[in-house]
């Protein structure tokens, strides 16, 4: 197809609804580590040049939902009402600059004195004992073969609360939706999947009684807020891991979520086998890999739900992202790694402007940079992390 008739049949730069909020184009920014913070200056310039570069919503990197309801992880008194309050100047910033924007919510196995934090300093815990280190966090300073053990019900009952108490902080802040992270092996994952929820009370069982911890959660997020936030849940489309959560399973519990009400669906991996192997392949893949290299598990979901469905993997150019949206695979793509290469990314696109696109090498120099304990880098863009010093 020639270039000047693609670009007018393109449906990528078409608006979509998702629960009532509108978006200007199908292009979303997923969430992120990129270690800028969330209300500082240099957080405020890396998401707004994002923002001014055409992209529709953004998903903020992943908020422990303690963080926004406690002050004993900030060991400070009147610290989470301050965290919430200094972000409303990353959402009107966002907003000024023509985008929607929503965190990513998620509880990383610390409770109860670890309220949720990687670094924390509360004893492991999961749906089911293990000793699975893959649940513990790297940087938790507790002993290496320390064992997850099993949440007790009133504990998991407080997590779901605090799930809704954190999306109504969200609402406070001016944020716009909210994302639940119930992929890549995190803790409402590990509830539905068979291989890490042996319970036998109302959370865990049959495949019914493993969806109770999502739904709830859902729900809990949709009555703090009166419905007011959209909430996107990213689920994994199956488990690596052996024994898990397979497409079938996933699809049958989205139809559940579809009826809580959830108003988008974000398609991504579930729990790892080996969670080294897994983040190359599915959560940054490299170059080696194809693009768009999941769009076909969020086809399948497509097919069964009415909400919108966003598709994930490496979708770097204009034209695999329009094929995944224009083939009906999915209503929107999430574009990572290329919008830290280049923020100007939808821009150029819209501008008809491919060729001068920079693209992102599929390298992981960001992730590595991180991994070392350095700042966010890029090989192709020397200013990723550094927006703030043009502002």
């Amino acid at each position: 197809m020639p270039d000047a008739e693609w670009r007018r049949t393109v449906r990528l730069l078409e608006p979509v609804t998702i629960g009532g909020m509108r978006l200007k184009n199908r292009v979303v920014m997923p969430a992120m580590f990129v270690n800028l913070g969330l209300r500082g200056r240099r957080a405020r310039a890396f998401y707004v040049e994002r923002a001014r570069g055409g992209v529709a919503a953004i998903v903020t990197q992943g908020i422990s939902v303690d963080l926004l309801i406690s002050d004993e992880p900030w060991r400070q008194a009147d610290a989470a009402a301050a965290f919430v309050k200094g972000m409303r100047s990353l959402t009107d910033a966002v907003h000024a600059a023509g985008a929607r924007i929503g965190p990513q919510l998620f509880h990383a196995n610390r409770f109860p004195s670890g309220m949720g934090l990687e670094d924390a300093r509360g004893e492991p815990v999961a749906p089911s004992a293990s000793d699975d280190i893959y649940y513990r966090g790297a940087h938790s300073g507790l002993p290496p073969k320390t064992p997850c053990r099993a949440l007790t019900a009133a504990e998991i009952e407080t997590i779901i609360l605090r799930f809704g108490q954190a999306a109504r902080a969200a609402l406070e802040a001016g944020f716009d939706f909210i994302e639940i992270n119930a992929s890549n092996g995190q803790l409402c994952s590990q509830f539905f999947s068979p291989a890490d929820n042996r319970r036998t009370d109302k959370f865990g069982g049959d495949i019914a009684r493993r969806m109770t911890f999502g739904l709830e959660c859902v729900m809990a997020m949709r009555i703090a807020t009166s419905g007011d936030l959209p909430v996107i849940f990213r689920i994994g489309a199956y488990d690596e891991k052996t024994g898990g959560a397979t497409l079938a399973d996933n699809v049958a519990f989205a139809l559940e979520l579809e009826k809580a009400g959830v108003a988008a669906l974000n398609i991504g991996v579930g729990a790892p086998a080996d969670p080294r192997r897994y983040w190359i392949d599915h959560v940054a893949p490299t170059s080696d890999r194809p693009l768009g290299l999941l769009a076909d598990f969020a086809a399948a979901f497509k097919r069964k739900v009415n909400v919108p469905v966003i598709a994930v993997g490496r979708i770097n150019t204009p034209q695999v992202a329009e094929e995944i949206v224009s083939n009906d695979k999915a209503d929107l793509v999430a574009i990572g790694r290329q919008l830290l290469a280049d923020p100007l990314w939808v821009e150029k696109v819209a501008e008809g402007r491919d060729d001068k696109i920079v693209a992102c090498l599929s390298c992981n120099t960001c992730m590595d940079s991180l991994a070392a304990g350095g700042d966010i880098a890029c090989a192709v863009n020397p200013s990723l992390g550094k927006e703030a010093e043009r502002a």
